[in-house]
């Protein structure tokens, strides 16, 4: 068994994973560049145009927008696959028909059949959603929670100093013997 220096393997794997995630991320992006704008909407994964309404700040003191889907022909039989915790991402469209992806997200807070509340980033943002007017579309965006989530781990992992997680990444990655401690546990039974 290899000896490996149990703070510079995990950064090693730490890196490796850095590299899954914009693989991930980017072949996201040319999926959803590749589908195309009406059947990304006939999947209920974007609507367009939509239009940004009034912005507040919720109970949990969120900045928040209501996005509402205008209801045409086209779209009033068609549902849609946001909801709650999703994360979107906005985008205008040219008259050309070319897509620019705004600078920033937001996640969905509230979603029913004609629209939704998403939470953003700041009041600059809410204000470009309603600037943006009868160009703004939304689409569902690459969630990256998992990925924030083992991204968090490791970097437990790697700072934890005199505790159990430190001993056990030791253990994971070194010769060292796991050690175990004696407990009694009495149960008593009914």
């Amino acid at each position: 068994m290899q000896n490996f220096a149990p703070k510079t393997e995990l950064l090693r794997q730490k890196a490796m994973l850095e590299v899954e995630y914009r693989a991930e991320r980017d072949d996201f992006r040319r999926q959803t560049q590749a589908v195309g704008l009406q059947r990304k909407i006939k999947r209920g994964d974007c609507r367009w145009p939509v239009k940004a309404t009034r912005s507040y700040y919720n109970s949990l003191n969120d900045l928040v927008v209501e996005i509402q889907f205008p209801v045409t022909d086209e779209t009033a039989e068609l549902e849609h696959n946001f909801e709650y915790g999703r994360p979107v991402m906005f985008f205008t469209m040219t008259d050309e028909g070319e897509i620019h992806y705004l600078s920033f997200g937001g996640t969905v807070s509230y979603a029913r059949p004609e629209g939704m509340v998403v939470s953003v980033p700041g009041v600059a943002c809410a204000e470009q959603l309603r600037q943006a007017g009868a160009q703004l579309g939304v689409q569902l965006s690459f969630d990256e929670t998992t990925y924030r989530l083992m991204f968090a781990a490791i970097d437990r992992a790697i700072n934890a100093k005199g505790d159990r997680l430190a001993q056990l990444r030791d253990i994971f990655y070194t010769r060292n013997a796991a050690q175990f401690t004696s407990t009694s546990v009495h149960a008593s039974l009914p």
